[in-house]
């Protein structure tokens, strides 16, 4: 249901996209036969027609992106991976949905968005309803605050519960000019939204993991006949 979000570096573009059933959120409730869905980090180089050969060894004989080509990383654990692991990938993939695990049945339920060095994401994982209960369960809710470069925490832990659960909207961010009180005096400063676990429709500041020189921005028009 949504765009992949990219950035692009100075050797390759960073794609940024999380797997999930927005529109069926119980659907691997009720089916014999789920997914394990997962959130990538895809390195992709158009300049470089042999990119994606190297990987015909891992893929099934097939010159494109398989998950052999990315590095897994668990988003339980405090380990980061190492230069050389990452090196040695065309990117990385944090798996939900393993059965047992407090991220079984867990989905990507959002789009992505980069600000200085870190990916907000949020997912969804549904609880069946009880036809003993009268009442509704939103099931639980996540937001993910990443360095999209190798998947480190930002803080003490990749994720935390959203208050109230259920479908968060997908996370935005910009850049806001406001205006002193007392001085008159304005500033333009970053801002995104999405990224508290207070709730989806917050604004805060950007913790960043890294600082940047420039800033981009959207600009939009329209045509008036």
């Amino acid at each position: 249901m949504f765009a992949p979000e990219v950035v692009v570096s100075p050797d390759y573009n960073i794609i940024l996209i999380g797997s999930g059933d927005r529109e069926h959120p119980l659907l691997s409730h009720t089916t014999a036969t789920s997914v394990d869905n997962a959130f990538f980090m895809i390195k992709d180089k158009p300049s470089d027609a042999a990119w994606w050969s190297t990987e015909t060894g891992s893929c099934l004989s097939l010159a494109l992106a398989c998950i052999n080509s990315l590095l897994a990383i668990n988003p339980d654990s405090t380990l980061l991976p190492t230069e050389s692991q990452l090196a040695a990938k065309k990117g990385w993939y944090m798996p939900f949905g393993t059965a047992g695990t407090t991220h079984d049945k867990e989905q990507v339920v959002t789009s992505a968005v980069a600000v200085m060095g870190v990916v907000t994401f949020s997912t969804h994982t549904p609880t069946p309803p009880d036809p003993n209960i009268c009442g509704s369960n939103l099931g639980l809710a996540r937001v993910y605050n990443l360095g999209f470069m190798d998947g480190r925490p930002v803080g003490t832990t990749r994720f935390v519960p959203i208050t109230g659960g259920g479908l968060p909207p997908s996370p935005v961010a910009g850049m806001v000019t406001v205006i002193h009180p007392t001085t008159g005096q304005s500033i333009t400063v970053p801002f995104v939204i999405g990224a508290s676990s207070d709730s989806p429709l917050e604004g805060s500041s950007p913790r960043p993991i890294a600082s940047p020189t420039t800033y981009k921005g959207r600009v939009y028009w329209y045509l008036q006949h």
